[in-house]
């Protein structure tokens, strides 16, 4: 019959596991000196401009503006070109978000 898969393998690690531990109790007969500790160094205090500012991005423009969410929808990739094209094409005083924004007001106003 033949032996077990894992056999040779099992029996190397334990191996490997003796001899490592034959070498740490030759090492522990002379303790190892521990290294220096680090010096400290005092923490730099923020300066006045510092304390105030917020990491990451500004939140400026309607990023910033508390009446507006950010939303994800899924659009056909097609019409969405075509969208941004026709946006360009209009001059750029408009983005996408301001024509989802005039669509869905023209679009609730017809509702009521």
């Amino acid at each position: 019959m033949s032996t077990p898969k894992f056999t040779d393998i099992i029996s190397a690690h334990k191996q490997r596991k003796e001899q490592e531990n034959e070498q740490s109790a030759e090492a522990t007969e002379a303790p190892p000196i521990p290294p220096p500790a680090p010096a400290k160094q005092p923490k730099a205090s923020p300066t006045p401009a510092q304390e105030g500012r917020k990491v990451g991005r500004p939140a400026v423009g309607k990023r910033g503006n508390p009446d507006y969410t950010q939303v994800s929808v899924l659009l056909n990739k097609e019409r969405y070109t075509q969208a941004r094209i026709a946006l360009l094409q209009a001059g750029g005083s408009k983005d996408m978000s301001d024509l989802v924004d005039e669509l869905l007001t023209n679009w609730l106003k017809k509702r009521t």
